[in-house]
């Protein structure tokens, strides 16, 4: 009888807890969907994506040569992200895929992190509240919201292919569905890497530190390692004969790279990862480190330094960084969540550990659900505008398919994908041999005093339309030619956020 008991009460435990981790992936979901439709366009990144899917849509195959970026260049990317939005947009127009699955991708991260850390520390309770935090990293959630981003396949495959590591001792299954998940993620994005350089750190730590190694770990570590290698190298070969060493920068000009971390604000990061379980899991890894030896926490910290390394040198986006360092300290705060719970439990204040968990919770709603949505309607706002898109559309009509059209790079594959029309620069600079140059070529046209200069510059790239919109205000601030009033620029176009001008002048050099 008591037998019976206790299973019926682990069903209910089971149902209920399934429930709750359900209710916090739809909340998720609803909450982005609802962002995402405030608008039909998407964040300018976006748009190379779409013309990738919607090209595989209609040919089966992306295309590896794109006639309008900078004027014309090869392409060097991994498609599967590709392949997955274009299969469902066989079902429902692209821009309806593209705002949907992407968001249900990103929502997915819940279940992960809910069993790796069910896994981790054994407790139904904490691993719901690491699923409720990943829901909600700020970073993760705005910059997957309406980018069409491959981060939002990346995130939960990379953490899938953990958990399945971390269960490896149980059943050899798990090698299999690691080594399935490992493929897809390979062909999904590069920054694989970071699963790579964490299980590394994470062997040699447990090395230094005397722990009891597993041969199926090392093997599988080692066959990750060039697993990872070898398709990187067919996927990148050409880049990396064109670029050399260069092309772990993704040939992107020193100007931005460097404009990306010394823009770095460490309070604004903070707030960008979640107040919550950064300054908690901080603490869990001090503790692990100087205290208690835990062997899962060992591997946590090793990613943590994994991304620390690669940012320092870097070799990734500050705002990849941050997502998965937001991803890891979540889990670390699983650990931190029973450290407290325990201490509740044997405290005289126990009776009010409902109402201290409700207290953590809406602290936890303060600074991350908040700065999540708050980002979020910011990353909306910044989609195109009517205005930006009806000028567009003008220079679709007003033009030759042969024309080059003059923008910031945020809007370069804008003008590709509306106006059909070649760009000189957008933000992909794989195999560009002149990126850096054409980089500082455009910032001249947009801030340089004189047109003389600027005519120069516009003649050598054979600019037939200049289009300014809010992207060349935050990219160079400025709004307008400062010297648009002279005789060699007509306002073709014009509206409250977006400005067209037509080149008038050719300059000539004489002998």
């Amino acid at each position: 009888m008591k037998l019976k008991k206790l299973i019926r009460l682990e069903k209910y435990t089971f149902t209920k807890y399934s429930a709750v981790l359900i209710a916090i992936f739809l909340f998720a979901l609803s909450l982005r969907l609802y962002l995402a439709f405030q608008t039909s366009h998407f964040s300018n990144d976006a748009y190379f994506n779409l013309r990738e899917i919607e090209n595989i849509k209609e040919t089966g195959v992306p295309f590896l040569y794109d006639d309008l970026s900078f004027g014309g260049r090869a392409i060097n990317f991994l498609p599967m992200f590709h392949y997955i939005i274009a299969f469902f947009s066989l079902f429902m127009p692209t821009w309806i895929a593209a705002k949907i699955i992407p968001n249900v991708m990103a929502s997915s991260l819940v279940f992960i992190m809910y069993y790796i850390a069910k896994h981790m520390i054994k407790r139904r309770d904490g691993a719901l509240f690491a699923a409720f935090i990943s829901a909600f990293i700020p970073i993760f959630f705005y910059k997957t919201l309406n980018n069409v981003s491959e981060l939002s396949l990346v995130i939960p495959l990379l953490f899938l292919a953990f958990y399945f590591f971390l269960r490896l001792k149980e059943d050899k299954k798990y090698s299999t569905y690691y080594v399935i998940t490992l493929f897809f993620l390979v062909l999904a994005h590069q920054t694989i890497i970071i699963l790579i350089l964490g299980l590394l750190l994470y062997w040699l730590f447990i090395k230094l530190e005397n722990l009891p190694t597993n041969k199926a770990e090392l093997e599988i570590i080692l066959f990750s390692v060039f697993l990872v290698i070898w398709i990187n190298f067919i996927a990148f070969k050409r880049a990396l004969l064109f670029h050399g060493h260069y092309v772990v920068w993704q040939n992107i000009p020193l100007e931005i790279l460097d404009n990306y971390f010394t823009n770095i604000n460490v309070l604004e990061a903070v707030y960008q990862i979640g107040v919550i379980p950064f300054a908690l899991g901080i603490y869990i890894i001090y503790k692990t480190l100087f205290k208690e030896k835990k062997i899962q926490i060992f591997i946590l910290i090793a990613f943590s330094m994994a991304v620390a390394f690669l940012l320092w040198l870097k070799l990734i986006r500050p705002e990849i960084g941050l997502i998965y360092l937001g991803a890891v300290l979540t889990l670390l705060f699983s650990y931190y969540y029973v450290s407290f719970s325990n201490l509740i439990d044997k405290s005289n204040i126990h009776r009010y550990k409902s109402f201290l968990i409700f207290l953590l919770i809406a602290l936890f709603a303060l600074t991350s659900i908040y700065p999540s949505v708050h980002y979020g309607l910011e990353e909306i706002g910044r989609a195109p505008s009517k205005n930006e898109i009806a000028a567009l559309d003008w220079l679709e009509s007003n033009s030759v398919p042969q024309d080059v059209i003059l923008s910031a790079p945020e809007d370069g594959n804008l003008i590709s994908y509306y106006a059909t029309r070649k760009n000189v620069i957008d933000n992909n600079y794989l195999l560009v041999n002149d990126a850096r140059q054409r980089y500082i070529d455009v910032t001249d046209i947009f801030t340089t005093l004189y047109s003389v200069d600027a005519n120069q510059l516009l003649n050598k790239y054979e600019v037939k339309y200049i289009y300014i919109s809010r992207s060349a205000e935050r990219e160079f601030g400025v709004s307008d030619l400062k010297y648009a009033e002279k005789n060699c620029f007509s306002l073709v176009y014009s509206s409250d956020d977006v400005k067209v001008y037509k080149p008038l002048c050719k300059i000539t050099e004489t002998i």
